[in-house]
């Protein structure tokens, strides 16, 4: 069956019916008792220590969602990580999968899978292109534009790295807002057609294991899967996981991030051992969660 844009309506997924019987830490309880069900942002973030129990809590908030999901890792050991407890709460070991070219219910591939091409920074390639558009609107032909901007790259470098620098930090600022064309633009072709295959399976959550890898070419990566997933009309739910915020001094990188949280696109969250407090309700926007091995609690944003 094809839905009204032409695609292949994917098949019920069926999230919704995996189940735990086992006993729930006391921070992934707390966790799924004050993160509302599908939040007005569509976005989460969970930041917690290694070996807490995030693998789990995520794919229980996605099972709680009930669509078909993606998890991104960065390893193929954590991937398989992922696939082995997907597989004890599915009713089938059939609705997990972490082969590309079968999506099933719940898909866990790499981040790798979705790469960016060239070795230059992805932001520096849609500055270039950002530049050359506006020569085109500037009246010149396209392949004047490109012609004038190579000359510039050799005769006059620092200006030309100047006119880079500026549009690149303008594109890091607004990066989920920039059309998908656009960010199409620094993605692998094969890249380009994992996520043509994703958007097509009916992937409407994405989880993000160890999130602090979504700097500049990851994050270009995951605004561009989203804006396809919301062209066709549905959430693209973002979960994110990690027990290692981006320091702050990996500049864009860590800008990124945090930008990326205070506007919520992720849930802004931090992690690290504090004197237990009993949970307490704050304003959803300011919501906090910082977890310890043996559990933790809900404080206000510092």
């Amino acid at each position: 069956m094809a839905d009204t844009l032409g695609h292949d309506e994917p098949t019920a997924s069926s999230l919704a019916d995996w189940r735990f019987d086992g006993e729930l830490r006391t921070y992934q309880s707390e966790v799924l008792e004050q993160i509302p069900a599908a939040p007005a942002d569509a976005a989460m973030h969970i930041v917690a220590p290694p070996g807490s129990g995030k693998t789990l809590l995520g794919l229980l908030l996605a099972a709680r969602e009930g669509r078909r999901t993606l998890v991104l890792t960065p390893t193929v050991t954590i991937r398989q990580q992922w696939v082995r407890t997907a597989r004890d709460l599915a009713t089938d070991d059939a609705q997990v999968s972490d082969d590309p070219a079968n999506l099933a219910d719940l898909t866990v591939l790499t981040y790798q899978l979705l790469s960016v091409t060239g070795d230059s920074s992805p932001f520096d390639d849609l500055a270039r292109a950002q530049w050359t558009e506006q020569l085109v609107e500037a009246g010149r032909t396209e392949a004047d534009a490109a012609t004038w901007l190579a000359t510039l790259a050799v005769d006059n470098r620092a200006q030309y790295r100047r006119g880079i620098r500026k549009r690149s930090a303008g594109l890091r600022r607004r990066f989920a807002q920039t059309r998908p064309e656009s960010l199409a633009r620094v993605l692998h072709p094969n890249a380009l057609a994992l996520i043509d295959r994703i958007v097509d399976a009916g992937v409407d959550t994405i989880v993000l294991d160890e999130c602090h890898h979504l700097l500049d070419h990851w994050a270009i990566v995951v605004a561009y899967l989203r804006a396809r997933i919301r062209e066709r009309g549905c959430t693209g739910l973002l979960i994110g996981l990690t027990a290692t915020l981006p320091s702050a001094d990996d500049g864009t990188g860590f800008e990124n991030y945090t930008r990326a949280a205070r506007r919520g696109r992720l849930r802004g969250a931090d992690s690290g051992r504090r004197e237990r407090r009993a949970p307490r309700a704050v304003p959803r926007t300011r919501l906090v969660h910082r977890a310890g091995p043996a559990g933790g609690a809900f404080h206000p944003a510092q």
